[in-house]
């Protein structure tokens, strides 16, 4: 029986082949974090955006670095730390070259080490790995040559915190008092001495080493700030920062945004009547029978007109010492106006300080009958940063500041 033969199997173009790697380039998608993107100028996988950036750290580097004598070209000096190379090495860093008949290849960083300067007159010595470099010092290379690593902010966090900073405290306040203790005793003192060398109390009461994370924990709790000059005496603590830090209470954040009006708040909260046992109506009848029994009728009289008058007269003082105990004067709202509403035009409500600072406007506008639709955006508009407000949450802020210089009035 005589074999049918196979269709032969088309053969790819180049083009074909270029559309396919294209392709499966572009499908690679990098994280956009700052640690990521540095490792993308050292592997393929970065494909052309980590070339690019390959080529802007070689150039970057290439331009702050001083004229060294005899030095490769292809070469910048590195200031990454590496334990094991003798003092007279340098860390650097080799922008490769494209290989012929290999696509994709060239325009990426690699590491190296460069020897000192010799003395005979030639270039100076370069190599890619540990064991050529002992070979060349004649000696095996232990993990101590260059002591401990100093503490540095990493590149990517330079930009964002610049090393000759200086750090402000704010009158933010945290629930926890270790917190609150490093960000004052940082008041003041550069960003890099800082990283270098700061260390404070935990909460189980160790000195630890404060780091990078730490630094960016306070700053979006909006308890430091990063300034370019150096800032004065810590600022004082305002009346309901010293009321949040003298009681404070840990709440869940996700109950705190929905908590309940001022108006309920401002109530006065009465205990609960105890139950009683429910008597039958046999027993009610034999206990008011013996009652007036014991009793004359001009006393069952005068008890029944006081119970009268006391019961007249009791929702009277509660509704009168309640409204006036509850309702602030305008003595009060142009300092609350100063101490509570002014500091968070410029700065975001966060933390226990800024829940009870809302607490105490919205309980104002329930009070003195401000609009209920402003009342309701208004802790929305005073948790965000002010440059994220809008010009929605610059509107609510105009009204209810108008607002409040009227009821002051």
């Amino acid at each position: 029986m005589a074999k049918t033969a196979r269709p032969a199997k088309a053969k790819q173009t180049s083009a074909a082949k270029a559309k396919k790697t294209v392709k499966s380039k572009t499908s690679f998608k990098p994280r956009p974090a700052a640690k990521q993107l540095h490792k993308l100028a050292f592997t393929v996988a970065g494909g052309a955006r980590g070339k690019k950036l390959a080529k802007e750290q070689f150039e970057k580097k290439k331009a702050a670095m001083p004229r060294l004598p005899r030095w490769p070209e292809d070469c910048v000096v590195d200031k990454r730390h590496v334990s094991w190379l003798p003092q007279d090495w340098t860390a650097a860093l080799r922008l490769t070259e494209r290989v012929p008949g290999r696509p994709g290849s060239g325009g990426l960083l690699l590491n190296c080490y460069v020897g000192p300067l010799p003395a005979d007159g030639t270039a100076r010595k370069r190599f890619f790995h540990k064991k050529d470099v002992e070979k060349c010092v004649g000696r095996k290379l232990d993990l101590d040559e260059r002591g401990e690593k100093a503490r540095v902010l990493s590149e990517h966090l330079q930009e964002k915190f610049p090393p000759e900073s200086f750090i402000k405290r704010t009158q933010v306040n945290c629930v926890t008092q270790y917190i609150n203790d490093r960000c004052d005793k940082m008041h003041g003192m550069k960003v890099k001495e800082v990283i270098a060398s700061f260390k404070c109390k935990w909460r189980d009461g160790a000195m630890r080493q404060y780091n990078s994370s730490d630094l960016k924990y306070d700053i979006a709790g909006g308890r430091v700030e990063i300034v370019k000059k150096r800032p004065g005496r810590l600022p004082q603590r305002s009346a309901v920062q010293k009321l949040a830090a003298s009681k404070p209470v840990k709440s869940d954040p996700a109950k705190r945004r929905q908590s309940a009006p001022a108006s309920k708040a401002s109530k006065p909260v009465e205990p609960a009547p105890a139950k009683r046992r429910q008597s039958s109506p046999a027993a009610k009848a034999g206990s008011t029978k013996a009652t007036a029994e014991a009793m004359s009728p001009t006393q069952a009289l005068k008890r029944r007109r006081a119970s009268a008058a006391a019961a007249s007269e009791v929702p009277q003082s509660r509704s009168s010492s309640s409204s006036s105990s509850s309702v602030p004067g305008s003595g009060e709202l142009s300092s609350i106006k100063k101490l509570v509403f002014a500091p968070l035009l410029k700065r975001p409500a966060v933390g226990v300080e800024g829940e009870a600072a809302i607490f105490s406007l919205i309980g104002i506008g329930k009070s003195y009958k401000f609009d209920e639709t402003m009342l309701d955006i208004l802790p929305k508009v005073l948790r965000k940063q002010p440059k994220e407000r809008g010009p929605l949450g610059d509107m609510v802020l105009k009204e209810y500041e108008q607002a409040l210089d009227k009821a002051s009035k």
